[in-house]
């Protein structure tokens, strides 16, 4: 990094600047990165993509603009589910559920461009859904890649943990099968 930087670095920190000028100032510093970082300011003006939203529980039908069911395609990656199950039900909505942002851009960017408004993603943890969803709000959940954490002292991060059954229990419309 050059030393001509280093006082606009500090500004950086010092100055209370609009968030805007921050994410420019970032992109301009993060070197290997700015893709990533630029996604990452992306999703924030994207319709589709909620970002640890508060006060949505029961509301999804307002945020889509209809009551068709719900589908959550959790750890969804780059949705290519939930995508793909958009195009082939329009009839229903679908929600992509990941931490990671720069992953949700590309599935959020595609829905954007062929116009798949029942097509949606949630950034946030899987163990917090509960926040987002009333009780019986969730037709399907939708599981197909998950982390196997295979220590068993991660074993409670799994998505087929009793406490994720108890989430699928409380918050979709039917139940899981029982194991």
């Amino acid at each position: 990094m050059s030393h001509d930087l280093l006082p606009k670095i500090k500004t950086l920190f010092l100055k209370k600047e609009t968030k805007e000028e921050q994410r420019g100032l970032l992109l301009t510093f993060a070197g290997h990165g700015t893709k990533k970082l630029q996604r990452f300011a992306d999703i924030e003006t994207f319709p589709n993509v909620l970002i640890y939203p508060e006060g949505m529980q029961g509301k999804w039908k307002e945020h889509f603009g209809n009551d068709q069911p719900i589908t959550l395609e959790l750890a969804c990656g780059k949705g290519d589910y939930a995508l793909g199950l958009g195009r082939m039900f329009p009839e229903r909505n679908f929600i992509g559920v990941d931490l990671k942002g720069n992953r949700i851009w590309r599935g959020a960017k595609t829905a954007l461009d062929e116009q798949l408004a029942n097509v949606g993603f949630l950034r946030t943890q899987i163990d917090h859904l509960q926040n987002y969803f009333a009780a019986g709000e969730v037709a399907e959940i939708w599981i197909t890649f998950p982390d196997p954490f295979l220590r068993a002292s991660k074993a409670k991060k799994r998505l087929t943990h009793p406490k994720f059954r108890l989430f699928t229990s409380r918050y979709c419309n039917r139940a899981p099968p029982s194991t």
